[in-house]
């Protein structure tokens, strides 16, 4: 070992102790008498407040006893001040203890409060006091501070009157606890409840006897107010999801404030799944009249509940199920049936919108139930789609006077074009749905034809809107034939202008021939195939209706020399003057009824026979007489008995016309305007015609089934029923029923294109 010397030791300055006196037991129980007059000047002298207000003024005593305890400390007398602190408090909590449990005693809870408030509020002070103590002693002991060891005191005493403290503390609180669920708690029985969960925290009792007894608790009582719910007369949801709203809200509020905040997670789980779950088909029993009220907190609030107990599938559901079951309703309605399930749809939007914030999942139940329900009956839903369509394409805008706001349109009678667009894409939604796609496809180029033969269609840019439209979602050949048709009307003044031009330059080299002149007039030319109307002769054609035809003919011919034409009259209008009481009227007619004017300039007065030879000679077929018949009644019924009456019926009183009857011209009809409009009965689409298109649609989608059978096994040679069918929907892509497919089948089993295989009946084998 090697001894180092230390030098320079001249700097050093040695404080020489000349009076030490040792310290011994007599000076260690001076001190603590002092500190322990100070806990008993503390715990046992009445109301704490005025003693701690007293003490913070007279800082002598507490530094008096301050250095006492450090001293004790820096003697080694620590250990032993450790263990006399810890036998005061055992005996002073104790001895507070014995005064809660007295006979007699009433305020149970609150006493025992008031004693662990008491040790609570002198802890500061004591903390300062015996800080030395903590620092140099304690802290290295299990108890590690004074809290602490007054802490383990008190739990020490609890555990040793477990069934005459800890037991009925555990009770009144859970008894307070209930009382505060059933209104009845005030402020001060909630402090009290606050108070002592801390004190059972503390302590490290809380979680061990208290919170199972208070989830036990807690989960009967709200089993109970559920079942006792359920069974109230008038049950309300709407009443009934706020109350559980606000119950879960207030528990989990209660239990931060008042209890430990690792208690509200299982209490919140429990009172959710009471008042949820077990209500769950109730629930769902009145979520149709959410629904239908559009009430939206209502139904976000139910989502929120049902997402608490993993439910949300069940909610999903029962909405699919809501919007299919209307849908279904819906589709079996006569009347405003397309209407109603657009409405349908924007409601069930709605409701994704504002209280499900836009799920897919919900968004998707629209989808699968339109889907559904619109495939109940597709060719009637197809049919009215157009129907609906042809309503909104056929109004007119109704612009404002000049100097009115020129960027509005009026809805008198018409239809802005924004709102145009608002429901013709709801409308396009719709359409989507669709499985029938050609039976829509057959009616809307029928409709729309009408509409532009009437001049009713709201504008070309809306016809070539909705052609659009459908392009993008079914191809070109979709609207193939109603692009063809919307051209030829859209050339239709072209070639008006080309005629007129050609007409005038004829009629100069014919001059002085003694030939009629032709009047102005427009056409349109639509091939054959595109044409959907019914055809209606008219077979009397007197000047100048003969020319017209004769000329234009002519014309035609000269550009397109292999082209026939037929000419039809359905929805023509023409201008007939006429003078009435010395005054030129001119009158917008029907082709009908300017041929049934025409026939007065012969004679003032026909019968109904009379006039039906004159229009329809004899030896013409049976069936276009009596479509010539039905005609001629409807037209001269708009003649007579309407707003504008150019003939006098002989029975005006009645709408129907008898073979007999006498029709005079009206020489005595006046009108302020010189200018009218003759209104014809409008022709309406009978039932019998809808089922005659749909029919004709349907054989048509017959052939294409068949095609596509024949495509697919000469492509694939062998397949299996299943099979088969499956892979010709998915081509077809339209309706079609399962015995409808067997018969198509069995066609071509008997017409050699198919054949059974010979051991397995499910299988068919093509044939070259």
């Amino acid at each position: 070992m090697q001894i180092q010397v230390l030098k320079n030791l001249h700097n050093i300055k040695i404080d020489v102790l000349t009076d030490f006196k040792p310290f011994v037991d007599s000076d260690y129980y001076e001190r603590w008498e002092r500190l322990r007059r100070l806990l008993d000047l503390l715990y046992l002298t009445g109301e704490i407040s005025p003693i701690l207000h007293r003490l913070q003024k007279e800082k002598v005593v507490l530094e008096d006893v301050f250095q006492g305890v450090q001293d004790i400390c820096r003697n080694g007398f620590a250990k032993k001040l450790a263990t006399d602190v810890s036998n005061y408090y055992a005996t002073l909590i104790g001895k507070l203890l014995c005064s809660v449990i007295q006979p007699g005693q009433r305020n149970f809870l609150e006493e025992l409060n008031a004693v662990w408030l008491l040790l609570r509020q002198t802890l500061p002070l004591l903390t300062n006091v015996l800080s030395f103590f903590e620092r140099s002693f304690l802290i290295r002991s299990p108890a590690r501070s004074l809290e602490q060891l007054i802490v383990s005191e008190f739990r020490s005493q609890l555990d040793k009157q477990e069934t005459k403290i800890l037991e009925p503390c555990v009770q009144q609180l859970l008894s307070a606890i209930s009382l505060w669920r059933e209104g009845l708690a005030d402020e001060s029985q909630l402090d009290t409840v606050q108070s002592i969960s801390h004190m059972l925290m503390k302590v490290e009792l809380y979680k061990s006897r208290f919170e199972p007894e208070f989830i036990r608790l807690s989960k009967e009582y709200y089993t109970n107010v559920a079942a006792e719910k359920a069974k109230r007369p008038g049950f309300d949801l709407v009443t009934y999801l706020a109350d559980v709203e606000s119950t879960i809200k207030a528990e989990h509020s209660m239990i931060l404030e008042r209890l430990d905040a690792s208690s509200a997670p299982a209490i919140v789980e429990l009172v959710t799944d009471a008042l949820v779950n077990s209500n769950l088909q109730l629930m769902l029993f009145h979520y149709e009249g959410l629904l239908r009220s559009r009430n939206f907190n209502a139904l976000q609030r139910m989502l929120r509940l049902f997402e608490r107990v993993d439910k949300r599938e069940f909610l999903r559901k029962s909405f699919g199920n809501y919007v299919k079951t209307q849908g279904s309703n819906l589709v079996d309605r006569e009347d405003g049936v397309i209407e109603s399930l657009l409405d349908l749809k924007r409601t069930a939007e709605d409701i994704i919108r504002e209280s499900y914030d836009n799920m897919k999942e919900f968004l998707d139940q629209i989808y699968y139930a339109y889907e559904h329900f619109m495939g109940l009956k597709p060719n009637k839903v197809a049919e009215l789609a157009t129907k609906y369509l042809d309503d909104i394409l056929s109004k007119q805008p109704v612009r404002p006077p000049t100097g009115e706001n020129s960027g509005s349109v009026s809805l008198q009678g018409g239809i802005s074009d924004s709102d145009f667009r608002h429901r013709a894409e709801e409308l396009l939604a719709l359409f989507k749905y669709l499985s029938a796609k050609d039976i829509f496809e057959a009616f809307y180029t029928r409709r729309m034809m009408r509409r532009l033969l009437l001049n009713r269609s709201s504008s070309n840019e809306n016809e070539k809107y909705m052609l659009e439209q459908f392009e993008k979602i079914c191809g070109d050949t979709y609207v193939k034939r109603a692009d063809e048709i919307l051209r030829s009307f859209e050339k239709a003044r072209e070639l008006t202008n080309e005629f007129n031009s050609w007409n005038t330059k004829s009629e100069m080299h014919e001059e002085g021939s003694g030939k009629e002149s032709a009047p102005d007039c427009g056409f349109y030319v639509i091939s054959a195939s595109s044409w959907s109307l019914p055809i209606v002769p008219v077979l009397s054609w007197s000047a100048p209706f003969d020319i017209i035809r004769e000329r234009f003919a002519i014309f035609y011919k000269e550009r397109y020399k292999s082209t026939r034409l037929d000419w039809l009259y359905e929805g023509s209008t023409c201008d007939v003057s006429g003078i009435f009481g010395g005054r030129r009227y001119t009158f917008v007619v029907s082709m009908m009824q300017a041929v049934i004017l025409l026939s007065f300039n012969l004679n003032l007065s026909y019968t109904f026979d009379d006039l039906l030879a004159h229009i329809c000679p004899p030896g013409i077929k049976e069936d276009i007489r009596s479509l010539l018949i039905s005609e001629l009644k409807k037209t001269l019924i708009s003649m007579s008995v309407m707003k504008t009456t150019l003939l006098l019926k002989e029975n005006a009183q009645t709408q129907s016309v008898t073979p007999k009857e006498t029709f005079k011209l009206n020489e005595a009809f006046t009108s302020k305007s010189s200018h009218l409009k003759i209104n014809s009965i409008q022709k309406r689409e009978t039932r019998e015609q809808v089922e005659a298109t749909t029919e004709k649609v349907l054989n048509e989608r017959k052939y294409q089934f068949e095609a596509a059978f024949v495509r697919i096994m000469k492509g694939r040679k062998e397949m299996r029923h299943n099979e088969l069918i499956e892979a010709v929907i998915n081509e077809v892509k339209l309706p079609a029923p399962a015995s409808e497919l067997k018969r198509i089948i069995e066609s071509l089993i008997e017409r050699d294109y198919l054949e059974r295989d010979k051991h397995d009946n499910s299988k068919y084998i093509y044939l070259a």
